[in-house]
């Protein structure tokens, strides 16, 4: 369950874990004719690139683990415990195949989003989930089988965004940026996992018919 917390309670957390990063705003600049306000359908995205993308750096990962565990510790070959079993010393199998369906999850981008903003608030739902009602201006901490992690909302611009900070140092970034010229929405997802690596995804929604 989300638990709301006071903006400035984590705002040395946040500044911390986010050395770089544009400070969110409680309100949009030059908001006019840039609603993210309606119902959008999902026109195209680069999906299967993105976790193509994913798939190469888990890959890395498992081959670096398999040469350190060969190595064994403290640059030794015959340590005890470092022939056979599983590749990854921090993960188990199963564990593994968990981590790639969590990142997985949220590079899949949703086919429909219904979006609600008002002076206060943005109110997300993607597809058939539960929608996520977000204050600009307030961080949340969330903890699930993912971790503890502090969720911060706000304006960039014109860009609504939601940052997800893990305490392992991962992080997630969703960017919503309405294109009035185009008619369109823009949304980013930006992954950076720990030890791991970066990937990002950009989909553009259209205007769902009425």
């Amino acid at each position: 369950m989300p638990v709301r917390t006071p903006f400035l309670a984590l705002a040395a957390l946040t500044a911390a874990l986010c050395v770089g990063c544009a400070s969110l705003k409680e309100q949009p600049e030059g908001a006019a004719g840039h609603s993210l306000q309606g119902n959008w359908t999902l026109d195209d995205n680069g999906h299967e690139a993105a976790i193509a993308q994913l798939d190469t750096l888990l890959d890395k990962q498992r081959q670096k683990l398999r040469r350190e565990r060969r190595r064994g510790p403290a640059g030794s070959n015959d340590a005890p415990g470092f022939e056979g079993g599983p590749e990854d010393l921090s993960f188990t199998p199963q564990e593994q195949r968990e981590r790639r369906d969590q990142l997985v999850q949220f590079l899949t981008p949703p086919q429909q989003l219904a979006i609600q903003q008002s002076d206060t608030d943005v109110l997300l739902k993607a597809d058939n989930a539960s929608p996520r009602d977000l204050e600009p201006g307030h961080t949340l901490t969330r903890f699930d089988e993912s971790g503890t992690a502090t969720i911060e909302a706000g304006w960039d611009g014109v860009s609504f965004v939601v940052r997800t900070r893990f305490t392992d140092g991962s992080s997630r970034e969703e960017r919503y940026t309405p294109d009035a010229k185009a008619g369109s929405l823009v949304v980013v997802r930006n992954l950076d996992e720990n030890s791991l690596g970066k990937v990002q995804l950009t989909s553009r929604y259209t205007r769902a018919a009425p």
